[in-house]
């Protein structure tokens, strides 16, 4: 067992560690809808406590809101014993340096999911700004939207304000999926 001087420790360890990598915000747990709100405050606050100018706070915000909405629409729940389905945790994480911000998350999803997203995924990012634009518009005047098409337009709507590709990966685990998606808004 662990003595608290030796957490204590490990702890500070942690968070020069956090400091130094310059790490904005990091969360791990379930999401829902107040968290999210919890964590865009957070972000906005920190951001204005570091004098960051005020269009790239927008788009930071902006970044986090869709990438989180999506998380917690699209992650997968697993069945206890007492068969009650129970989100999977998440992460999240905003870093900055120098040049940018990245946000980045991480998801568990089901299994037969992975091929649609990562054809929409390289579909998305094979797209100019304008492209994306122009794609973004007639998904909207589709009118209703199926969850393929809700996906689509947060993930291009993640594009446009990335000012790099949208970086993704998907890791297998104990017959899980884990997806993680980065978005890199320059400050």
């Amino acid at each position: 067992m662990m003595s608290f001087g030796d957490l204590s420790n490990n702890m500070l360890e942690l968070s020069n560690s956090l400091k130094r990598a310059d790490i904005l915000l990091s969360y791990c747990g379930t999401l829902d809808r107040n968290i999210l709100q919890a964590i865009l405050n957070i972000a906005k606050n920190r951001m204005a406590f570091i004098n960051e100018n005020p269009e790239t706070v927008k788009r930071v915000y902006d970044a986090i809101n869709d990438t989180l909405e999506n998380t917690i629409i699209h992650s997968n729940y697993k069945e206890d014993d007492n068969r009650v389905f129970m989100p999977l945790k998440n992460i999240f994480l905003i870093t900055r340096n120098t040049n940018n911000y990245s946000v980045a998350s991480g998801n568990f999803i089901k299994a037969n999911r992975e091929e649609a997203l990562k054809a929409l995924l390289d579909k998305v990012n094979s797209m100019s700004k304008d492209e994306l634009k122009q794609a973004y518009q007639q998904i909207l005047t589709k009118g209703e939207l199926s969850p393929i098409d809700t996906a689509e337009l947060g993930f291009i709507d993640m594009a446009i304000k990335s000012d790099a590709k949208l970086e993704y990966a998907f890791n297998h685990k104990n017959g899980e999926v884990f997806f993680s998606l980065s978005i890199s808004i320059n400050n």
